[in-house]
């Protein structure tokens, strides 16, 4: 084997690495949230309700168009992970919570 051709076959064997490995979805979104009872924000095709605190766990709604797909704190669930939430490629993180339980502040992430 020539090194003509050991340098072509290493150069094939990269290019299929760099092409088999994962990518960022051109489609993830973020956004950073704060909202009172009642209010909502939409990312892509979510929308993340807002709906107080539950046993001293702040509650969200979550949307996909107009049909419910979760409730969280997630009812037998147990409590969230830290302070966050997940529901197929969402993810709801809370970053604050006013003392009365009237508003919340976070970021909702799509994948």
């Amino acid at each position: 084997m020539t090194s003509l051709t050991r340098f072509l076959l290493v150069l094939m064997l990269l290019g299929c690495l760099v092409v088999a490995a994962p990518h960022p979805s051109a489609n993830a979104q973020e956004a950073q949230f704060s909202l009172g009872v009642g209010q909502w924000v939409t990312v892509g095709q979510y929308t993340v309700l807002f709906r107080g605190l539950t046993e001293l766990l702040p509650s969200y709604d979550l949307y996909v168009g107009s049909v419910l797909a979760a409730q969280f704190p997630l009812s037998g669930g147990g409590p969230p992970r830290g302070n966050e939430y997940a529901y197929a490629n969402v993810t709801i993180v809370t970053t604050g919570v006013a003392p009365d339980g009237t508003a919340a502040t976070g970021i909702i992430a799509v994948k």
